[in-house]
């Protein structure tokens, strides 16, 4: 698989999703942390 180029509009999109999904991800892990029976 080719390595994707950063400055097509693709890319940025994928990128987006990823940190969005990171964010979430940290959202998440921050939230299970503070209660721990979730």
């Amino acid at each position: 698989m080719p390595t994707p180029d950063a400055t097509t509009p693709q890319a940025k999109g994928f990128r987006r999703a990823v940190s969005e999904l990171d964010a979430k991800q940290a959202e998440a892990i921050m939230v299970r942390g503070q209660s721990p029976r979730f």
